[in-house]
């Protein structure tokens, strides 16, 4: 997981926070076995931090879309 600039609504202690749920899940990845439910879950919430992040769309077209 990079770390990348913080984005609207999240301070610097959110930010540990989710390092170190991610790193929980590291580490409990690398406890059970690929068929536990427990390193189910934790690879699938890695993949979750691991997904690229969508860039917001500007202003302008999320006006047009009637979102803004």
């Amino acid at each position: 997981m990079e770390v990348r600039p913080a984005r609207r609504g999240l301070c610097p202690s959110d930010i540990a926070l989710l390092l170190e749920i991610y790193r929980s899940a590291k580490r409990v990845e690398a406890a059970f076995p690929q068929v536990h439910i427990a390193g189910n879950a934790a690879r699938r919430l890695i993949a979750a931090f691991d997904m690229p992040i969508e860039e917001e769309p500007p202003l302008a077209a999320m006006r047009v879309r009637g979102r803004a």
